[in-house]
């Protein structure tokens, strides 16, 4: 039991990472669903060639991937197709 008048100690939180490098993304002002959908994924990717934050892209997509255990990332992120193979469908 806490005594009368004693602080209580909380453990500090992680710093969180900047997200300054979006103002430099190829996609900033893109649609976001071409980045959704497997039809699009081409034309998401080609953002992503011409894109200098590809690697801090990417690295957003696996802290998000990792905070969240059930969440399986799907689209393009960091200059990569993410999306569930179909049977029948080659790999890319």
């Amino acid at each position: 039991m806490k005594k009368p008048g004693t602080a209580q100690r909380h453990r500090p939180l992680a710093p969180r990472p900047s997200l300054d490098w979006m103002n430099h993304m190829a996609c900033r002002d893109a649609n976001p669903t071409i980045f959704t959908e497997p039809e699009m994924a081409d034309f998401a990717l080609s953002f992503c060639r011409r894109c200098t934050v590809t690697a801090e892209c990417e690295d957003l997509m696996t802290r998000n991937a990792s905070r969240e255990r059930s969440h399986r990332p799907q689209g393009v992120w960091g200059g990569k197709a993410h999306y569930p193979r179909q049977p029948g469908r080659p790999k890319r």
